[in-house]
């Protein structure tokens, strides 16, 4: 299945459409329905912290003949658990969906920040806290 790819500042491109796995609850009926999305052609799948699926959705990434380097994963970074620094917790997110690479997974908070996988803080153009970009 062939998506029309988004081209990234950095030069990569994501796939437009990925598999959501907001509705399907955890446990294996999501191992079993990220397995089906790879196997129809999906490359790119959301999860989220909130969605409470990340490890499984890692777990069929893992198990599946995908190269990493042709893998798209996003979450979201949820805040929900206030005993955890940021950074803590988009490390979770990692060990979770069991990425060690930091090209396949971007962390999003859509009006905060973008967290990418090396765990650097980029703040939106419009935070009052933005940094100049680095190019």
């Amino acid at each position: 299945m062939s998506f029309k790819r988004i081209k990234l500042n950095d030069g990569r491109s994501i796939p437009g459409i990925g598999f959501g796995t907001w509705k399907i609850g955890s446990g294996e009926t999501v191992v079993r329905q990220v397995d089906q999305a790879i196997n129809i052609g999906f490359d790119h799948f959301d999860t989220a912290q909130a969605y409470g699926n990340e490890e499984e959705t890692g777990d069929a990434l893992y198990l599946s003949d995908l190269s990493r380097d042709d893998l798209w994963v996003t979450t979201k970074y949820s805040g929900s658990d206030p005993s955890l620094s940021i950074y803590e917790s988009c490390k979770a997110s990692l060990e979770k969906a069991r990425i060690s690479s930091p090209a396949v997974l971007t962390l999003v908070q859509t009006s905060f920040l973008i967290i990418s996988a090396s765990i650097e803080i980029r703040r939106p153009l419009s935070h009052p806290l933005s940094a100049p970009l680095q190019r």
